[in-house]
């Protein structure tokens, strides 16, 4: 059986300016982590952070390829409205 961790009891608050909030905001949007406290427990605590990486080429051919489906779609329905099934 697993042991369950003790609960957090202990609790440390930092006063930012508005540019320091963006900041730190800006890094946790681009990380896997939801909240601000387990992102902020985190970089004190020196774990490992784990960030997002887009590929922009990749983005473009996805959005090109979803145009393309989105055009040809119609025309399918247009030219086959009732598929035929070979496991029939």
């Amino acid at each position: 059986m697993k042991q369950q961790e003790p609960g957090y009891t202990r609790r440390i608050t930092i006063q930012l300016r508005p540019e320091e909030f963006e900041k730190l905001d800006a890094k946790r949007k681009k990380s896997t982590h939801q909240s601000r406290s387990d992102f902020a427990r985190n970089i004190l605590l020196s774990k490992p952070v784990t960030m997002k990486y887009r590929n922009q080429s990749a983005d473009e051919v996805l959005s090109a390829l979803l145009k393309i489906k989105a055009a040809i779609a119609p025309e399918e329905n247009r030219r086959n409205p009732y598929p035929s099934h070979s496991n029939s």
